[in-house]
């Protein structure tokens, strides 16, 4: 039987209070906001092209810090599977700095970066090992990070009474609600319930990739 994955709705306790010798190549100089690119307009075009990706290096799941002063996103190396590793810049200045690892990455695969309105959370998918493991999981979970004084906490995997959250690509509001597809199992944890968004968000296909507006009254999904 084929196995469903459904949209639930997550209210968590929030406080919304190298790859390879290409990687080493010199930064360049980028001053101003969108890592000195021309500004958005309604036709799409490559982001920062030569800068973030090449040939060799692709680059997708960018997030932009609330302040748009630090940018991060998935660095790859194309034809590489799980090559992909979390990178990210910020502006100093008004100059942005050489993209580097973030502090909160890993040697695992990780992807579908998410910061809380305020700036203050991380959340993004990772393979990593589970607390006390120490191989690769087979599926990906949840992770979090908070930011501290010099930078970000030490990261931990999201759980709540159904257990780890293995899932991926979440929105999150202002008001602390993350919102992503998962398939339950496990049951322990610390975090709150999960509840099913129910029609007519979910239906008996697969629904993913959920985006919403940060005061939560717009909800775009797959």
């Amino acid at each position: 039987m084929k196995e469903k994955v459904i949209l639930f709705m997550f209210v968590c306790i929030v406080l919304v209070s190298g790859i390879g010798n290409t990687a080493k190549k010199n930064f360049p100089v980028l001053k101003g906001p969108y890592l000195g690119q021309k500004p958005p307009g309604m036709k799409p075009e490559i982001f920062a092209p030569g800068i973030l990706s090449n040939d060799k290096i692709g680059a997708f799941c960018s997030v932009f810090s609330p302040d748009e002063n630090e940018f991060y996103y998935l660095r790859f190396l194309k034809g590489v599977e799980g090559s992909g590793r979390i990178y990210w810049t910020r502006r100093v200045n008004n100059i942005w700095t050489k993209a580097n690892h973030a502090p909160f990455s890993s040697d695992y695969p990780e992807n579908d970066m998410r910061i809380s309105t305020d700036g203050k959370k991380m959340f993004w998918r990772s393979w990593r090992p589970l607390l006390g493991k120490s191989h690769q999981e087979d599926r990906s979970c949840i992770w979090y990070s908070n930011r501290v004084k010099d930078g970000w906490s030490k990261p931990q995997p999201l759980k709540c009474p159904d257990g780890y959250l293995r899932a991926g690509y979440i929105g999150v509001t202002n008001s602390g609600t993350i919102y992503f597809p998962a398939r339950r199992e496990d049951s322990y944890g610390e975090w709150s319930k999960l509840k099913n968004m129910g029609e007519p968000i979910n239906s008996d296909q697969e629904e993913n990739c959920p985006t919403l507006s940060p005061d939560g009254k717009c909800f775009l999904f797959n």
